[in-house]
């Protein structure tokens, strides 16, 4: 009410009353929900008009993500979603049967009960441990997948029916065709019969009953090792011709090799994962990770169109610094990933060519076989070490933070490389004895 108002109010109390009314009345028709209003506070605030699947589509994956690191790193988070299962399910919601008899209800209770201890199909918890999975997945991820595994009767259940819970990461966002029935791929049947635990025990079954077998019996024995093979690669190394500095050479070759054995195998491992951390979806990151293949065929073919025209070298210079270039673009959040890893699939592919021409061309062709066995000894054993490490870093620090140690490691193989380049003009420019 303005002065006026109240001045009416003193004179005429009826006329004011009457005056606020019809005030209020025209109040009612002037207002507007304040979110509608066009003003200097809703000036830069864009509103999409598509549904709610549209746009959690694209973005469920960071969305997912960022409400498991949350929980991880969040003490208010994880609080806040033990306080909601704990509200919800507590120590397990659990039915009573209501039958025609008594007797009848009593033995359905029992048979739930221990069917409520064998129900998990991964053999973790009993029903009520699901219950609760069940709904800290829901919270924590959004939606959660819930699989009936009907059990054969050898199986020895009291009920043939166990519960599967799977994370949501199992659906691909990002797919909607319709999917056509006819066939599965080997461990995909695996999965759908016996579970991932029991595919991972197949597998390994498979190396120590096929696999080690062939190894041990099939292949050729090796032949008696003479003391003067060993000698020789000595020699050949440690010679001055046809290279100088033999040994500081070798040395920083097998550093160079091993420390690219150990970029290849940790990427190859955890490439996904990195590019799913970094906002991409599953789909997406299997697609962009897919064009690392055809990008090392592509670069083989160059290198092999380009015939002998240059030194081995030049091949691992162009090799490092592609790898290099592509992990780098990568860590730097570079607006096209795609670009990135093609550059990185071109270093690799024409690095598995350097690294056998080089030897050959620095030391000769003596001893050749037994000095790439040592070369690749240390290579070998990083490769074996990398994804391990490469999943501990991630769990510690973040997949950014793995991305960034990949590249402090290509960059270093760079600089490893053009020292072994120097040394090699050095080498080439000096006299031989």
């Amino acid at each position: 009410m303005n002065w006026l108002d109240r001045a009416i109010g003193v004179v005429a109390p009826g006329a004011g009353l009457r005056r606020a009314r019809q005030r209020q009345a025209m109040g009612i028709l002037a207002r507007a929900y304040e979110g509608a209003r066009l003003g200097r506070r809703t000036e830069g605030w864009v509103a999409a008009g598509t549904g709610a699947n549209a746009e959690i589509a694209p973005a469920i994956a960071r969305l997912r993500d960022r409400s498991r690191d949350l929980v991880r790193n969040n003490p208010y988070a994880a609080k806040a979603v033990t306080a909601l299962v704990s509200n919800m399910i507590g120590t397990g919601l659990l039915p009573r049967a209501r039958a025609a008899t008594p007797e009848l209800a009593a033995a359905a209770d029992r048979l739930w009960s221990v069917f409520s201890g064998a129900a998990d199909a991964d053999g973790l918890t009993d029903f009520a441990g699901l219950q609760a999975l069940i709904v800290r997945s829901l919270v924590e991820s959004g939606e959660v997948l819930v699989r009936l595994r009907e059990r054969r009767v050898e199986d020895r259940l009291p009920v043939p029916l166990q519960l599967q819970v799977l994370e949501a990461d199992h659906l691909d966002s990002g797919k909607t065709d319709e999917l056509r029935d006819g066939g599965f791929i080997l461990s995909a049947l695996l999965l759908e019969t016996v579970g991932w635990r029991g595919t991972c025990l197949a597998y390994a079954g498979l190396h120590l009953t096929v696999v080690l077998p062939l190894s041990w019996f099939a292949l050729p024995r090796e032949g008696r090792r003479f003391a003067q093979v060993d000698s020789l690669v000595d020699r050949r190394i440690a010679a001055p011709s046809p290279v100088a500095f033999g040994p500081l050479m070798f040395g920083l070759l097998a550093v160079i090799l091993t420390t690219a054995g150990a970029i290849t195998a940790l990427w190859s491992v955890h490439l996904i994962a990195i590019l799913q951390a970094g906002g991409v979806t599953l789909a997406a990151a299997v697609g962009l990770g897919a064009l690392v293949g055809p990008a090392q065929v592509g670069a083989r073919v160059v290198e092999m169109a380009a015939g002998g025209r240059h030194h081995p070298n030049w091949t691992l210079v162009a090799a490092a610094l592609l790898i290099a270039t592509g992990l780098l673009l990568l860590w730097a959040g570079w607006a096209l990933p795609a670009v990135a890893l093609i550059a990185y699939g071109a270093g690799n592919g024409i690095w598995s060519i350097a690294r056998g021409t080089l030897p050959l061309a620095l030391f000769g062709t003596e001893g050749y076989a037994v000095l790439m066995g040592r070369l690749a000894m240390p290579s070998l054993i990083a490769q074996a070490m990398a994804p391990s490490i490469g999943a501990l870093l991630m769990q510690r620090f973040g997949s950014q933070t793995t991305l960034g140690f990949l590249t402090v490691l290509a960059v270093t193989n760079v600089l490893g490389v053009l020292a072994l380049w120097l040394l090699w003009r050095r080498s080439a420019a000096a006299p031989s004895t």
